[in-house]
């Protein structure tokens, strides 16, 4: 897949600019048997690129929920993994440096100064809701990106607009007519639910993907209370933030 990236060193810019294109919607795909390679997956174990690093929850010490790996774009082969604590909605999961959960970069990241992990290569993976809702079977999902159609993407774009301008104090009226469009995707710009509030980080960071959470029976264990979780990566791709946010 080609991606155009963005490459700047200026700093102060817009956590929520564009700086990878073109946007690619996640479609979900199950799978008959363990991902093992360097490719985008939710569930699962880890495929590591460096020496294992899982993230300890800062509340409880135990290791973290892992959610899923998504490829960096660029010239070098690295991966993002992303882990939550599995806490049942008790810890402050929401926020970007809150301890709760973590987006490791590898090979050659910055592991977060708030963030402490062990060298296990296995721990904690998502599963799905069912036969009981507070707990279920692990699940393994590929992750395949897919071009949006023009009328989605269009409505997309509006509701960034909109975001944008909410963000930055401008007058702004929801767009109204736009197609719905899915709110699990790679690149463009956010589409935030509370577009008013800041940015859940600052400085200088990017918008890296976007992942609505799952709320239904024999769905994955993902939840954001309704709403959708946000990950950025800096401006060297070697560290990451993740938060999520809903109404």
């Amino acid at each position: 897949m080609m991606w155009v990236v963005e490459h700047t060193g200026v700093s102060g810019v817009d956590p929520g600019s564009a700086w990878l294109r073109p946007r690619r919607q996640m479609v979900f795909v199950p799978v008959a048997a363990p991902i093992t390679d360097v490719r985008a997956k939710l569930g699962g174990q880890p495929v590591w690129l460096d020496q294992a690093q899982w993230p300890l929850s800062r509340t409880d010490g135990e290791q973290m929920m892992f959610i899923g790996q998504f490829p960096i774009p660029g010239g070098v082969e690295r991966m993002a993994y992303l882990f939550m604590t599995d806490d049942g909605g008790l810890y402050p999961t929401w926020g970007a440096e809150d301890g709760e959960n973590a987006l490791i970069v590898q090979p050659g990241g910055r592991v977060p100064v708030f963030i402490e992990t062990v060298e296990s290569a296995t721990g904690p993976s998502l599963w799905k809701r069912g036969p009981e809702w507070d707990a279920g079977p692990p699940v393994e999902l590929r992750v395949d990106l897919v071009p949006l159609d023009t009328e989605v993407e269009r409505g997309l774009e509006l509701e960034a607009d909109y975001c944008e301008a909410e963000r930055n104090g401008f007058p702004a009226q929801f767009p109204e007519g736009v197609t719905f469009a899915p709110r699990s995707y790679v690149g463009g710009r956010p589409v935030l639910w509370q577009p008013h509030l800041p940015m859940p980080v600052t400085g200088n960071w990017r918008f890296f993907f976007q992942i609505d959470g799952f709320d239904d029976w024999g769905e994955p264990a993902l939840s954001f209370g309704g709403g959708t979780g946000y990950a950025f990566l800096s401006r060297d791709c070697l560290e990451g933030r993740f938060a999520w946010d809903c109404v």
